[in-house]
């Protein structure tokens, strides 16, 4: 028997640990595989799809930029993105000059506006369910108060007469869009929708990570 003869040589050797570290990176990947199935972690995905439709929902239920942006074109106003703000619209007046528009009424007036609307926009409203007869009674109520106002204190709010028409016309196309979202329940049936597609979601990837550990033990 040789001198090295009990000893493997370097060829063998490197196979061996070729061997070895495949199995270990094998462990490693079922390790993994184990880990995404069991970690809560894992359900990440779902969690932020959830919280990305919350988000929305919230966006969508909260109007309060509806009654800004009715202010600003009761005022005649408009975003000037290039200069980041709010400016007034122009018109050119009987001496040829580029003037800014007068507003349809002052602030007092859109107090008011603001006031008797926000019932109409509120999430109290756009979650209840009402039929098509009822949500057309409410427009036609609150509408009549507000052109009665307006009327009886044109002065005070600085009105022109000719722009009542104008004013009853802007108000009804902030106000009647999101009673609607209310009648025959439409927008509770949006959102469990919604829900149940994220139910759904999660189902699906549950069930293909228990099909991926089936596959990996041979079960």
């Amino acid at each position: 028997m040789g001198l090295f003869s009990g000893l493997e040589s370097p060829a063998q050797q490197g196979k061996e640990e070729a061997k070895m570290i495949e199995k270990q990176m094998s462990a490693s990947q079922q390790q993994q595989v184990i880990a995404n199935t069991t970690d809560p972690n894992a359900d990440i995905t779902y969690f932020d799809q959830g919280e990305k439709n919350a988000d929305l929902i919230r966006w969508q239920q909260d109007l309060k930029s509806e009654l800004d942006a009715l202010e600003h074109d009761l005022l005649r106003e408009y975003w000037d993105s290039k200069e980041g703000r709010w400016v007034k619209l122009q018109i050119i007046n009987d001496d040829n000059k580029l003037v800014d528009m007068p507003p349809m009424c002052n602030k007092t007036c859109i107090q008011m506006i603001r006031t008797t609307i926000r019932p109409l926009i509120s999430r109290n409203l756009i979650m209840s369910n009402f039929s098509e007869d009822r949500i057309l009674d409410m427009l036609k109520d609150t509408m009549y108060a507000i052109v009665i106002n307006l009327g009886l204190n044109h002065e005070m709010y600085e009105i022109q007469f000719r722009d009542i028409s104008i004013i009853d016309s802007t108000i009804m196309r902030y106000i009647a869009p999101a009673a609607f979202r209310s009648m025959n329940n439409g927008e509770r049936k949006h959102l469990d929708t919604i829900n149940r597609r994220i139910e759904t979601f999660s189902e699906t990837g549950n069930i293909q990570q228990k099909k991926g550990l089936a596959t990996l033990f041979g079960s």
